[in-house]
């Protein structure tokens, strides 16, 4: 009776309380190890979403801003997305400026590496380099990438790189500095308007593109006409069709090359070509265009060393204001309908070394004049009308000189050499 008693005694009850308090205390731990995790991950989940949200916002409105549709930021299968996701995961305790440099770098990256294209549908190839690129170091740092003294980005040089795609206009965010853009032997698939990203470029110096898959059918993309800048442009061999021009040219007084060789021009070369006082190096050959030398005429090629004009439908005769062109080193135009004599003028160029006439319906003589050509290396006047002597003194301006592909050419049946060996081929 005693032992039974005592359980439900004094002491019992307050065993009971102890064991509840107990009991109550380890619930209550448990319960604060569970919720302050949570108190604290959810706020900085907040944070981290409010963080994305504002840089997002940030580039969206910059890209907007400039002309520039920014709807695939938010797309991770989009190289916007995949730019955005990079650059959130990587930007820690950047200044905006440096953010947006390496966003545009980032969306070069994704939209001109493995993409699929009409001339890559399967399997497109990856760059062939891409040393740096997406890495911790500094942009500049990564391969192909130039920048100034102040760490901006001013060039991009991928040559024969394997690029695919097509510039995206997320460079847009580049261009207070850009000034080169070398994507020489690619396979970039571009058509006139995806070039609308360098209508604000205004600082571009130099666009080299041959041997791509530019594709066009109104001559070269409009926009390049805004590079006010330019000094240097080079986009032979690509799909460019349609004819030049003529505005385009007016807005860029300071060019020194113009190289659209091999392409699928028509119509003719506007006389604004024949205004560009700097320019030095002009390649037309091999398009399908209809045109006279009348560009000429002009008198403001003064700067000229090579023009070359071949496999192009030429009409007219050769003008005597080429003589006018001092500084010529190299004029080459063949295969084409040229008529009249050659004109005594070009005994002028007295820097000329290297003259192809060859393929035309040219006659007369070759005037003694083009003796004064004392650094002549090559001159090929074959498949013409001509006829008489070839001068003795050019024989021996160019069988005297030190050139490995030295070569003088004409159609012996009608013009006779003044001495055995003049000639080096008939």
């Amino acid at each position: 009776m005693s032992q039974a008693s005592s359980s439900h005694g004094p002491n019992g009850g307050m065993s009971r309380r102890k064991r509840y308090i107990w009991i109550g205390g380890i619930v209550v731990v448990l319960l604060l190890i569970i919720i302050i995790p949570i108190a604290v991950v959810v706020p900085k989940k907040n944070a981290e979403a409010a963080e994305k949200d504002e840089m997002l916002a940030m580039i969206s409105s910059t890209l907007e801003r400039e002309g520039v549709d920014s709807s695939g930021l938010g797309n991770s299968n989009h190289h916007q997305g995949k730019a955005f996701n990079w650059i959130f995961e990587s930007s820690d305790g950047m200044e905006r400026s440096q953010i947006l440099q390496r966003y545009a770098l980032a969306a070069f990256y994704y939209a001109t590496n493995g993409v699929e294209t009409k001339y890559t549908p399967v399997n497109p190839p990856a760059w062939v380099s891409s040393v740096n690129w997406l890495s911790d170091q500094h942009e500049c740092e990564w391969q192909g990438v130039q920048c100034s003294s102040r760490m901006k980005v001013n060039g991009i040089s991928m040559e024969k790189n394997q690029l695919t795609g097509a510039i995206p206009g997320d460079l847009v965010l580049l261009r207070d500095h850009l000034e080169t853009l070398d994507f020489t032997s690619n396979l970039l698939y571009m058509l006139a308007p995806q070039f609308s990203v360098l209508e604000k470029m205004e600082k571009l110096e130099t666009i080299l593109m041959n041997d791509n898959y530019i594709s066009t059918t109104d001559g070269i993309p409009s926009s390049i006409g805004s590079c006010s800048a330019l000094t240097k442009l080079r986009l032979s061999y690509n799909l460019i069709g349609g004819s030049l021009d003529a505005q385009m040219f007016r807005g860029l007084s300071k060019l020194t090359h113009l190289e659209v060789e091999s392409n699928f021009l028509t119509g003719n070369i506007p006389n604004a070509i024949g205004n560009l006082e700097n320019l030095v190096y002009l390649y037309m050959r091999r398009n399908s265009m209809k045109f006279n030398l009348n560009f000429v005429k002009t008198g403001k090629l003064k700067n000229l060393f090579a023009l070359w004009l071949d496999a192009n439908t030429i009409t007219g005769t050769l003008p005597t204001q080429l003589g006018e062109l001092t500084e010529l080193a190299s004029l080459s135009i063949t295969n084409g309908t040229l008529t009249g004599t050659i004109p005594t003028e070009l005994g002028s160029i007295t820097s000329l070394r290297r003259l192809w006439l060859y393929g035309n319906n040219l006659f007369g003589t070759i005037p003694t004049e083009l003796t004064k050509l004392t650094d002549l290396e090559v001159l090929e006047l074959q498949r013409n009308r001509l006829t008489g002597i070839m001068p003795q003194q050019i024989c021996s301006t160019v069988n005297g000189k030190v050139y490995d592909h030295k070569s003088l050419t004409v159609d012996c049946k009608n013009v006779t050499c003044a001495s055995p060996g003049c000639c080096t081929h008939c």
